[in-house]
C-alpha cells in the first residue's frame, strides 16, 4: 500500500546549521566546517538566495542547468540534491514540486542585520554584512542578488551610524560612517554622516576638512559637486557659529557698558573718590 509523503521532507538536527554567503560559500553543522561538491554548493546557495519562499523544481533546474533538456536538468537536480542530503541532511527541505532552505537553517544574508546586542556585536555583523555575495560567481541570479544585498548593507551600516550620532557615540559613529565610505568612496551619505558627526561634538576645523576632500574627490573623479544638501549643512554649523560668536561678543560689550556705568555712578566708591 502507498503511503502518503510529507509535504516536505526534512530529518530534524539538535546542532546549528550555519550557511554563510556572504564573502564566500561556507556550511558548519555546530562547530564543523562542512564542505560541499560544486554542484551541491550552487543548489543550496539558490535555494538559499530565495528564502524564505520555496522555488520549483523547473524553475532551480533550468536556472542551474540552462544548457540542458528539462529531462535532464531534472535528473541533475534529483541527483545533486541526494549529494547535498547526504552531506548535510536538514539543510534542504522539500517536496514534490518545490525545494526551500529549512527553517531552522541560519543564513547571514538573512539575518546578519538583526542589530541586537553590543555595539561591538553590532559592528561586527554589519561589517560582515558588508561582504560581497559570493565572490566570483557570474551568473545572473547572482549579480543582480548581490547588488541588491550590498545596497542594503550600505543602507544598514548609514542608518546604524546615524543612530549612534542621536546616542551621542560619536567614536562607533565614525566608524561605520568610514566602513560605508571603504566600500563605496564615491557615495554622499557616509561622508555626510562624518562630517555631521564631527559638527555634533564642535569640531568644525574637522567636518571642513573632511568636506574639502570629498569635493576634490567628486571633482576629480566624476567632474561634479556634492548636493546642495551637503553644503548647506556646513555653510549652516559655519553661520550658527559666528552668530553664536557674535552673541558672545555683544555680551561681553553689554558686560564692560555695565561696568563703566557702575563705576560713573554717585553712589560708587570710584565716583565718590573722583569728586573728592
Amino acid at each position: 500500500m502507498n503511503q502518503s509523503r510529507a509535504p516536505y521532507s526534512l530529518i530534524e538536527t539538535s546542532s546549528t546549521i550555519r550557511l554563510a554567503l556572504l564573502g564566500g560559500l561556507s556550511l558548519s553543522v555546530g562547530d564543523e566546517p562542512i564542505a560541499l561538491p560544486t554542484s551541491a554548493g550552487r543548489l543550496v546557495a539558490y535555494v538559499a538566495l530565495a528564502s524564505p519562499d520555496r522555488v520549483l523544481r523547473e524553475q532551480v533546474a533550468g536556472e542551474l542547468w540552462p544548457e540542458a533538456s528539462e529531462t535532464r536538468a531534472l535528473a541533475n537536480l534529483r541527483s545533486t540534491l541526494w549529494r547535498v542530503r547526504k552531506v548535510c541532511e536538514g539543510l534542504v527541505a522539500s517536496s514534490d514540486r518545490a525545494l526551500r532552505l529549512a527553517d531552522h537553517v541560519w543564513l547571514d544574508t538573512r539575518d546578519e542585520l538583526e542589530l541586537v546586542g553590543s555595539a561591538v556585536d553590532v559592528r561586527t555583523r554589519l561589517a560582515h554584512a558588508m561582504s560581497p555575495l559570493l565572490p566570483g560567481w557570474y551568473d545572473d541570479w547572482v549579480i543582480h542578488e548581490r547588488e541588491r544585498l550590498r545596497q542594503r548593507g550600505l543602507h544598514a551600516v548609514e542608518a546604524a551610524s546615524r543612530s549612534l550620532i542621536d546616542l551621542g557615540s560619536h567614536v562607533d559613529a565614525l566608524d561605520l560612517a568610514y566602513r560605508a565610505i571603504a566600500a563605496e568612496p564615491l557615495r554622499e551619505t557616509p561622508h555626510q554622516l562624518v562630517i555631521e558627526c564631527h559638527l555634533s561634538q564642535g569640531n568644525l576645523v574637522e567636518a571642513r576638512r573632511h568636506f574639502d576632500s570629498y569635493v576634490h574627490m567628486l571633482d576629480l573623479e566624476m567632474g561634479v559637486a556634492p548636493s546642495e544638501k551637503m553644503a548647506q549643512l556646513l555653510d549652516e554649523a559655519v553661520t550658527l557659529q559666528r552668530r553664536r560668536r557674535d552673541m558672545r561678543g555683544a555680551r561681553s560689550m553689554h558686560d564692560i557698558s555695565s561696568d563703566d556705568a557702575s563705576l560713573a555712578r554717585p553712589d560708587s566708591p570710584l565716583g565718590r573718590t573722583g569728586r573728592g
